[in-house]
């Protein structure tokens, strides 16, 4: 079914960076550690990535909200986003 789906006239595939800017899919957050935060360390996160950026920062993808609020709970600096995150610089 999905061949047939793909081999519709005017059907493309979007790459990550257009399926960002869509509004309002999974509800799906991300959040931003700055380097030296500290995350709390018995949470169990369900983020479908997660990377160190080379000045030490963290950034956490495909994480709900409650999740990306809780990491960055005391973390001056820290910031998190859902729906607007395809505008986040950080994201």
């Amino acid at each position: 079914m999905l061949n047939n789906i793909l081999n519709i006239d005017g059907v493309e595939l979007l790459s990550r960076d257009q399926q960002k800017t869509i509004k309002g899919s999974l509800g799906t957050c991300g959040a931003y550690l700055p380097s030296g935060s500290q995350p709390a360390q018995d949470m169990i996160i369900s983020g479908e990535s997660f990377s160190h950026n080379a000045d030490g920062s963290e950034v956490w993808r495909g994480i709900s909200k409650d999740e990306a609020m809780a990491l960055i709970e005391g973390n001056s600096g820290a910031r998190w986003c859902c729906d607007s995150c395809s505008s986040a610089s950080w994201y």
